[in-house]
């Protein structure tokens, strides 16, 4: 792997860009023992994907609250596989 993983150096990744431009495939290349973590996950239901976009906001929060939960269990790399295609998008 292309980074150090330690108790002294935990890594945080955001994958951005559009939709279908290749972050999920380049963030299961790179996880290893890490975790991803990815807003679309949140519509997937008995292995459907149905989004809904009035449930965004609550999207966001609940994929930023598992991130935060991996990160106080020391797991890295963490990988936030979203769009986050403006820079305000990544202030959270």
């Amino acid at each position: 792997m292309w980074y150090k993983n330690s108790e002294k150096n935990k890594v945080l990744i955001l994958l951005r860009g559009v939709s279908g431009s290749g972050k999920s495939t380049l963030a299961n290349q790179i996880v290893g023992d890490g975790q991803i973590f990815s807003t679309d996950d949140y519509w997937i239901q008995d292995g459907e994907y149905k989004f809904n976009s009035e449930q965004l906001g609550a999207a966001h929060k609940w994929n930023q609250n598992r991130a935060i939960i991996a990160m106080e269990q020391g797991v890295s790399p963490i990988i936030i596989d979203n769009t986050i295609v403006s820079a305000w998008e990544a202030k959270e």
